[in-house]
């Protein structure tokens, strides 16, 4: 439950600065309860694997639960020139 949660990162953040969770995937309701626990969430996807629609889901569920999204990582980008430019 989410109060369960709750209860948990109270005796964490007491005993802790920084607390950082590496959670399960966004659909699933364990990633949502632990989200609406925490005081801010990064979505992470993985380049060539992530389906954009799933992860449009992904942002619209966190945020319609209140999870406080600050952005999200990209792992897996190919590397090479293009991705070295900056446009302006």
């Amino acid at each position: 439950s989410v109060e369960r949660v709750r209860g948990v990162f109270a005796e964490l953040r007491a005993q802790f600065d920084y607390i950082i969770v590496d959670s399960c995937p966004t659909p699933l309701s364990d990633a949502m309860v632990i989200g609406a626990c925490v005081d801010a969430a990064v979505l992470v996807v993985r380049s060539g694997q992530s389906e954009e629609s799933v992860v449009r889901e992904a942002c619209q569920r966190m945020l319609a639960a209140r999870v406080p999204l600050l952005g999200g990582v990209v792992n897996g980008l190919p590397l090479g020139r293009r991705w070295l430019r900056y446009p302006y």
